[in-house]
């Protein structure tokens, strides 16, 4: 009698008993679903190709490229030497009792020749003193459109210029990447990155002259940028030789108060100045000065700062008189005197 108690007892629907089998029974009775998370876009530029997936927990997938047998595979899986032309990938989640996902995850894209390379020609300083920074940018690709970024935000069309203004103080990366008629897309956008801070007082950049150049003497120009309004004090082989202030633009320029040696390599620092607070020193620059009687007039006339430095004139004309150097130098080189002639490395 108890044993038949017992038996009835394991029979009775609803029981722990029950409750187990039919849950034994139940493993597998729905196969998993698979999703693809990632995927190349079409058509493409890329002879490789990414791909990111899930499924139901636990389970593992398959993979397939072009028609080929199911194998098994991870995500993310990647696939490289790709030829020209249309493919198709496949993916498939198996559970642990071996039910297959009966309609894989899938995706078609076609492979193309490479996009268009994007460059970027026109930026800020790495460390700017504005609020505003522009990007002037270009594709090897006549005619192509652009997509911009900010600091990681979405991708969305733009054309070269573009400007972003109302910067606070902080580090920024700019991105840009072109796509051709086709609508292929470069791979590896340009991009840029740099540092908007008008709060700490920095060593000043020197902008002229350039390491090794060669300047028309006896009482060179230098300039540079800096933070606008700070006071830049420029020393030239340890001796203070003049000092400004930072115009409206972060520009900087000084005129040497003394003359220079031509028989000697010159070296240039600056360091800036505010509330009695001085910047670390910036970066030293080495030059030469050249000595010549018949163009100390056009020195004094093209390379000064007379037009002070919140008058952008004086940078045009030392760019004037880059110029003129550069032309004096090839003039010079053509007459066999190139070893004596001015010139800018």
């Amino acid at each position: 009698m108890w044993a038949l108690t017992g038996l009835l007892f394991l029979g009775v629907p609803g029981s722990g008993g029950g409750a187990r089998a039919q849950g034994a029974s139940s493993v597998g009775a729905t196969a998993p679903d698979t999703t693809l998370t990632f995927a190349p876009t079409s058509p493409s530029g890329q002879s490789t190709a990414r791909f990111t997936f899930t499924g139901s927990e636990g389970a593992r997938f398959e993979c397939s490229l072009d028609g080929a047998d199911f194998s098994t595979c991870v995500s993310p899986v990647a696939y490289a030497n790709l030829s020209k032309g249309p493919h198709v990938f496949q993916v498939r989640a198996m559970d642990g009792a071996g039910n297959v996902d009966a309609t894989p995850a899938s995706h078609d894209w076609i492979v193309l020749s490479p996009g268009p390379d994007t460059r970027i020609y026109s930026a800020p300083l790495p460390v700017s003193f504005w609020r505003v920074a522009s990007f002037a940018f270009t594709a090897e690709y006549a005619g192509a459109r652009f997509e911009c970024s900010l600091n990681g935000e979405a991708f969305s069309a733009c054309t070269s210029p573009v400007t972003y203004a109302d910067l606070p103080d902080n580090a920024y990366t700019f991105r840009v990447h072109a796509y051709d008629k086709r609508g292929i897309r470069d791979a590896t956008p340009a991009s840029y990155s740099w540092l908007v801070d008008l709060t700490t007082l920095r060593a000043p950049g020197i902008t002229s002259p350039f390491l090794g150049a060669t300047l028309d003497g006896p009482m060179p120009v230098f300039s540079g940028t800096a933070r606008p309004g700070l006071t830049i004090s420029v020393i030239v082989d340890l001796e203070e030789i003049g000092s400004t202030t930072v115009d409206a633009a972060g520009l900087w320029c000084v005129t040497s108060s003394q003359p220079l040696s031509a028989e000697r390599l010159h070296v240039v620092t600056a360091h800036a100045h505010e509330n009695g607070n001085t910047s670390l020193v910036s970066l030293a620059v080495s030059f030469k000065v050249k000595l010549a009687a018949e163009e100390s007039v056009e020195q004094e006339e093209a390379g000064g700062c007379s037009a002070g430095p919140g008058d952008s004139s004086w940078l045009l004309a030392s760019l004037g008189l880059l110029a003129g150097t550069r032309r004096r130098s090839r003039h010079a080189a053509h007459e066999g005197q190139g070893g004596d002639a001015p010139h800018l490395s």
